[in-house]
Formats: C-alpha cells, sequence, structure tokens
C-alpha cells in the first residue's frame, strides 16, 4: 500500500499486490502526485472565493416550498 499527500486535504491510496514493488508504485506516483495536487489546489482556491455567477441553487429552498403547498 503507497500512501500520498494530495493538497494537505486529500489522501491518494494506491493498493497493489506482490507483482510490483514499491519503488515502481512510487517512481510512477511521482508525477501523478504532483500533478493531482495542483489540480486539487486550484479546485479548493476556487470554492474560497464568492463566485460571480449567481448560486446553482439560489432560490431552490422557495420552489421546494411551493411544491408542497
Amino acid at each position: 500500500m503507497y500512501l500520498a499527500d494530495i493538497a494537505h486535504r486529500v489522501i491518494l491510496v494506491v493498493l497493489f499486490d506482490n507483482r510490483t514493488t514499491l519503488g515502481l508504485v512510487r517512481l510512477k506516483m511521482r508525477q501523478t502526485v504532483a500533478e493531482l495536487s495542483l489540480l486539487f489546489v486550484h479546485i479548493f482556491s476556487r470554492g474560497a472565493t464568492p463566485s460571480s455567477t449567481p448560486h446553482l441553487l439560489a432560490g431552490a429552498d422557495d420552489e421546494i416550498d411551493k411544491l408542497f403547498q
């Protein structure tokens, strides 16, 4: 089993059997972990700032209430 920290918020778990060595998994995962870290940092930073577009679920509570009247 190989564990990697992605962007300090996600844990990547790679399971492999005895036909593969930990060294080979670490070698193959090095670039993947770097790319995933950049991707998740970008995703998490997008959620931190308010969006200029209206929220997708804005007004959904009112519409749901209308269904049950």
